[in-house]
């Protein structure tokens, strides 16, 4: 009896084995024919990996532009309130700007400031209040989502655009009077000129 075992490698490996002997008669009749039997085995080397990773590389950046990228929000640091600094880096010291610490009492003092400095950065400005403060409003939807909802949901759409109205208009001009020289007209003391201008770039502080 002869065995022939040809192998061939390529992606993938043959073998096939032939038994020499008499023709086949068939499948209920005892088999002392020729008989040939093939047996592809896949080979499990790097091409296929390669290839796949290939695909999925191909396809990253288009599943993520169906996912689409979600817009930064501003919210509170919840992961630095544990550390022993968490008021340095993000509390502000005098004056509250949007709406997370809007409403707590140690910043009540400067909420007047804050209406004076509002006040004549309108007057300065040519403008209506009224004017300014309806082009806020008319864009409160987009502007909320600015923000985490944890930080907006208790105010109404008209309560928090006066917050972002007022906030806004005391930041410019109080960033105007200090590039001019003239914060003490608003007869803010120096210590608190100091503060506010930390106050203006902490984490939690953050004027749109």
């Amino acid at each position: 009896m002869e065995h022939v075992i040809p192998i061939e490698e390529s992606l993938s490996r043959e073998v096939e084995i032939k038994e020499a002997g008499e023709p086949s008669r068939g499948h209920d009749q005892p088999s002392s024919a020729t008989e040939e039997l093939s047996i592809t085995v896949q080979e499990k080397g790097s091409n296929s990996s390669v290839e796949e990773k290939f695909k999925k590389l191909r396809e990253a950046a288009d599943n993520l532009l169906k996912r689409g990228t979600p817009h930064p929000k501003i919210r509170k640091v919840v992961l630095l309130r544990d550390h022993k600094n968490f008021k340095s880096y993000c509390e502000p010291r005098v004056v509250s700007l949007g709406p997370i610490h809007h409403d707590e009492k140690k910043y009540r003092l400067t909420e007047e400031y804050k209406l004076v400095l509002a006040d004549d950065f309108i007057k300065k400005s040519g403008k209506r209040g009224e004017d300014l403060y309806e082009m806020v409003k008319k864009n409160i939807k987009q502007l909320r989502e600015y923000y985490d909802e944890e930080v907006t949901e208790k105010y109404s759409d008209e309560a928090l655009a006066w917050i972002l109205f007022v906030d806004g208009c005391a930041t410019l001009q109080f960033i105007d009077s200090v590039v001019k020289n003239k914060v003490k007209e608003f007869k803010i003391k120096d210590d608190h000129v100091a503060f506010v201008q930390q106050d203006l770039f902490l984490l939690e502080n953050i004027e749109i």
